[in-house]
């Protein structure tokens, strides 16, 4: 779950993910149960990395 802290959206499970998002290919085995919402959870999740850099 994504949450907004002191201004920073931040991951209560941040390890996790990135070891879920580490590839690819898991990123696309995620999205097969889902694919809407894991896609749109995967490219928001990459974002907020992006921002956090």
């Amino acid at each position: 779950a994504v949450c907004c802290h002191d201004g920073r959206l931040e991951d209560k499970s941040g390890d996790e993910m990135d070891e879920r998002f580490e590839s690819v290919g898991a990123a696309l085995d995620f999205a097969i149960g889902n694919e809407v919402e894991a896609l749109r959870s995967i490219w928001s999740w990459r974002l907020v990395r992006t921002w956090r850099r």
